[in-house]
């Protein structure tokens, strides 16, 4: 799946996306360690190599050219026990060379002599050709297998006799490179093992720290690390030092914030107050009223009754008022379903406010069933909205509420003619 322009594409993943960072690391140095171990040991082999071959040639040419002085007077007269004399007393003077074979060819191609007369016997044709047409080196070297033969051409006054031919095992050679080849990876191998378990609790020394904060920050934890829990280097101590900056900010920021919020309640709960206190103040006055006249006419029948139903009313609506207060203050403590009735409370509750600015407020909220929502917080949120949307209200605007329930939820809307945001 191809990412969107200009997003980094997050399903193509990394190479270690499961191994923690203790473990990536290592991981990585040691393939590094190990593509740079590669390269140095075939550089290696490959220079050891070279030097290998050309000592060998430079020991073969050696041989070559001991036995070639001695070999040519007997070449010229086809000596065979002179050329065999010569070719077994020079066996034991060259102890790097694991000879095979050394064998004296004529120019015809038959053999004069060999160090092993039985497997090549005298006047027999050698059964690897001579070959004399290389001029650019005195000395021709051909490997085939594990063995190595070094060819001499030789020489009387510039006319060709034979060839001197010497077949050389190699089996020491390749000994030798393969203990070579072996102690380089062996080597390299507990080298990088070694680092990399160093590097491992080198790395996991110094992550330990970022994992503690990465935990804290993980689990939500708002305690600030102690003085004994600060790390000895400076980098990662200004780290955890932050992190305490942080928690105290926050913790600040926390305080302001309830304070704040403690503060507008109790101005609105304020200005609450002192609207039903209006509000309160207008039935106390005619009840007061009501009492006068109950004192001085109450032994009329007609005027004691229309008194006495005046005082019901009257008390009826401070009990109102008073229970819708308390209602309201009682807020995230009531956790029962909301009803109709508290939104009508809340009605109570705005009314001072409403007359107090001049506004009309238009309230719709019918429904008998029980809505599944906890009453105070509700009816506190609704309370602080049409609060708001009468302080922004102009005096003679209209405030619109209304509460309806559609498959079991319920909307509930607050509108005004304020100038808006």
């Amino acid at each position: 799946m191809m990412g969107k322009p200009g997003f980094p594409d997050h399903s193509r993943r990394s190479l270690l996306p499961h191994l923690p960072l203790t473990l990536r690391v290592p991981v990585v140095v040691a393939g590094l360690m190990i593509l740079v171990s590669v390269i140095v040991s075939e550089r290696a082999l490959s220079r050891f190599d070279a030097t290998q071959a050309r000592h060998f040639v430079e020991l073969g040419n050696a041989y070559l050219d001991g036995l070639t002085p001695a070999l040519v007077p007997a070449a010229v007269r086809e000596d065979a026990w002179e050329v065999f004399d010569v070719l077994d007393r020079s066996r034991g003077l060259y102890r790097g060379l694991e000879l095979i074979e050394t064998v004296v060819v004529s120019s015809d191609g038959r053999v004069i002599a060999a160090s092993d007369p039985r497997q090549t016997p005298v006047g027999s044709f050698f059964h690897i050709k001579p070959n004399v047409a290389d001029a650019t080196a005195s000395t021709r070297l051909v490997v085939k297998g594990e063995v190595a033969h070094f060819q001499r051409e030789l020489l009387q006054r510039g006319i060709p006799l034979g060839i001197l031919h010497a077949s050389v095992a190699t089996n020491a050679l390749k000994a030798e490179r393969d203990a070579i080849l072996w102690a380089l990876i062996l080597g390299n191998a507990a080298v990088t093992i070694g680092l990399s378990v160093l590097g491992y609790i080198a790395i996991r020394r110094m992550v330990l720290p970022l994992r503690t904060l990465s935990q804290r920050f993980a689990t939500g934890s708002a305690r600030p690390f102690a003085p004994t829990d600060m790390p000895h280097d400076n980098e990662t101590a200004q780290l955890f030092e932050g992190y305490n900056r942080l928690l105290i900010s926050l913790e600040s920021r926390e305080r302001l914030t309830r304070r704040l919020a403690e503060k507008e309640r109790l101005a609105a709960m304020g200005q609450l107050a002192s609207g039903m206190a209006h509000e309160i103040n207008n039935p106390l006055g005619g009840l007061t009223t009501a009492l006068e006249t109950l004192e001085t006419h109450g032994n009329q029948p007609e005027i004691r009754n229309r008194i006495v139903s005046l005082l019901r009313r009257g008390l009826e609506d401070i009990g109102r008022v008073v229970r819708s207060t308390l209602a309201a203050h009682r807020g995230a403590t009531d956790t029962r379903a909301l009803t109709s009735t508290d939104l009508d409370d809340l009605r109570v509750l705005m009314t001072p406010e409403i007359n107090l600015r001049g506004q009309t407020l238009g309230w719709n909220a019918q429904f008998d069933t029980l809505i599944d929502v906890p009453a105070g917080p509700v009816r506190q949120a609704l309370l602080n909205l049409l609060l708001n949307a009468s302080h922004a209200t102009p005096p003679g605007g209209a405030i619109h509420f209304k509460a309806e329930t559609e498959a079991g939820l319920l909307n509930l809307t607050v509108e005004d003619s304020g100038p808006g945001m």
